[in-house]
């Protein structure tokens, strides 16, 4: 028991180092009546892109001016056509939009065009889609048994708590659209302090560079 206590004391976390130049662009919130939600990555039954989708429906049916626009290829054929189905048989082919894999250098800001990133992952340890969206200053909503990721985003997003598309669509629908940009700007804030700070990542490797020598 004494050695596994000394093993814990032993295990720190590693950040993700993502610098940020001078002259990355910030996407102002755009001035829309509506709220734009995105999601990211590839489109597949892990990253719960028919919760998405779900999500998507219950929101439009009290708020129709919400869009949503998954950015990311898909897994497989046969789940682009499942997925496509499941927006056509809500209805929802002006609601919901696939916008395709971009280019990395293009998803760094595409976030901008969105108010939040909304990350329906059923399992994602820390995906780097909450980081690049915080550096654009946007919060993201995730669910909380997902991964570690939560622990980004305790504060400067939404946690949900049950991993389900009504209990995303419910913490949605809770927010007043105004706490979309506050909690935006202090994502951005926590990445930057630890995500893009060369002497944080220097701290954390100098042990490791000590056992090593």
């Amino acid at each position: 028991a004494a050695s596994d206590v000394y093993k814990r004391q032993q295990l720190h976390r590693l950040n993700y180092y993502l610098p940020q130049g001078a002259s990355h662009f910030i996407p102002p919130p755009a001035p829309l009546p509506a709220l734009r939600f995105c999601g990211a990555g590839t489109a597949s039954f892990r990253k719960g892109t028919d919760l998405f989708i779900e999500v998507a429906r219950i929101v439009h049916q009290l708020h129709p001016q919400v869009t949503f626009t998954w950015m990311g290829g898909f897994e497989s054929e046969a789940l682009q056509q499942q997925y496509l189905q499941l927006v056509q048989q809500y209805q929802l082919e002006q609601v919901v939009t696939f916008a395709g894999p971009l280019q990395p250098e293009a998803m760094k800001t595409a976030y901008g065009a969105y108010d939040a990133l909304l990350l329906t992952s059923r399992e994602d340890p820390y995906p780097l889609v909450v980081l690049e969206a915080a550096f654009c200053g946007r919060p993201a909503v995730v669910f909380e048994s997902a991964g570690g990721i939560a622990e980004f985003v305790e504060e400067v997003g939404v946690l949900v708590k049950e991993p389900t598309a009504g209990a995303m669509a419910a913490a949605l629908l809770q927010q007043p659209t105004d706490a979309w940009v506050e909690l935006g700007a202090s994502a951005r804030t926590k990445a930057l302090q630890l995500h893009a700070d060369v002497t944080l990542l220097t701290q954390q490797l100098r042990p490791l560079v000590a056992i090593a020598d």
